[in-house]
């Protein structure tokens, strides 16, 4: 095992939102095959970086399920943008896939009911209430942002 202490570099853009970048050693990503992509999973305040490990929708469900975490429904968006990154409804568009299984997941966040409402929700006259949809005020929501085919 190798440790080293890198720096965050934070960039802000004309909007005020900040993002942040980290450099990973060459030595490390040549070990790893030099990917083009890599997946980040944050975990009880870790974040662990791993190589392209084939996530998919099908992928993603069993992770979930191994961990313990239950959802009512998933539903699946691509980015609008490709300088935004940001699961939000400014910046994501609802698909539907014919092989969800097989669609690439490249982000996804388990949602509680404030969560959706102020993000995929957010800016529209439409206000979730999983109590309603669900018969559970405490239900989750999978949202998943799959890879753009175009």
């Amino acid at each position: 095992m190798e440790i080293r202490k890198i720096k965050l570099i934070h960039n802000k853009d004309g909007h005020g939102n900040i993002t942040y970048k980290l450099s990973i050693p060459k030595k490390w990503i040549n070990e790893m095959g030099n990917p083009n992509k890599l997946y980040l999973e944050y975990q009880n305040k870790e974040i662990i970086i791993k190589e392209d490990i084939n996530m998919n929708i099908k992928n993603l469900k069993e992770l979930l399920k191994n961990q313990g975490k239950k959802y009512e429904e998933i539903e699946t968006y691509v980015y609008r943008f490709n300088e935004k990154k940001e699961i939000h409804t400014d910046y994501i568009k609802g698909v539907e896939l014919e092989d969800d299984d097989e669609a690439e997941v490249i982000d996804y966040e388990l949602m509680n009911e404030e969560e959706y409402n102020e993000s995929v929700l957010a800016n529209s006259s439409l206000t979730a209430d999983f109590e309603d949809w669900f018969g559970n005020k405490n239900a989750k929501i999978l949202v998943v942002i799959v890879e753009k085919n175009d």
